[in-house]
């Protein structure tokens, strides 16, 4: 059942920050597009976490968006999304494998000068991993580029500019998957430690 808007404001005022997570697609409909063959979405998702997105915003609480939760930021500020990147942007490669999964990964450049440049400093060969088929298409107001796949210029990470560097931010890897990659892939405790730090000078 839907809470009374003064319950959910009282629920993020208890907690310190919000992570978006991966999961189903976002429904093109949350973006201002129609659906392009199968990809429908989880419009009832969308609409649960932009809500969240909002009220964790307005209360000055830091946001990290993984994957999903990468996207649904730039929907929130009026982004759109490649619907398949295979279908709309064929000369990209592979961004996800059923089989291989979170085996995945690719280099990225960071963006010179950026928040996220100078987070992982001294890094000669940056890799991420790659869990998804949907990408940035248009980027959001006020979202600042940190890193795009080196192969193709797909976008994969952003902060906002409303925000401290790190405060309002997404990555379309996984940082939480580091189980099955280790070493080969950029140092994940370098984007949750960023927003743990936030989190804790929230409440």
């Amino acid at each position: 059942p839907e809470l009374p808007k003064a319950e959910k404001l009282a629920m993020v005022n208890e907690m310190a920050g919000l992570v978006l997570q991966g999961g189903a697609d976002l429904a093109p409909e949350s973006y201002g597009e129609a659906p392009i063959g199968k990809w429908l979405g989880d419009r009832i998702r969308d609409e649960y976490e932009l809500e969240l997105m909002d009220l964790f915003l307005k209360a000055g609480k830091p946001v990290l968006g993984i994957c999903r939760g990468f996207q649904v930021m730039n929907a929130y500020y009026g982004g759109t999304l490649f619907q398949d990147i295979e279908t709309q942007r064929p000369n990209s490669i592979k961004h996800r494998d059923a089989i291989e999964y979170d085996r995945v990964h690719h280099g990225v450049r960071f963006v010179e000068g950026s928040f996220m440049e100078k987070l992982y400093a001294g890094e000669e060969n940056p890799m991420v991993n790659s869990v998804h088929h949907q990408a940035v298409k248009d980027l959001g107001k006020g979202l600042v580029p940190q890193a795009y796949s080196s192969e193709d210029d797909i976008l994969e990470a952003f902060i906002h500019e409303s925000a401290a560097p790190g405060q309002i931010m997404g990555v379309q890897w996984h940082p939480e998957f580091f189980h099955t990659l280790g070493d080969k892939l950029i140092d994940p405790f370098k984007i949750i430690d960023t927003f743990i730090s936030f989190a804790k000078n929230s409440k």
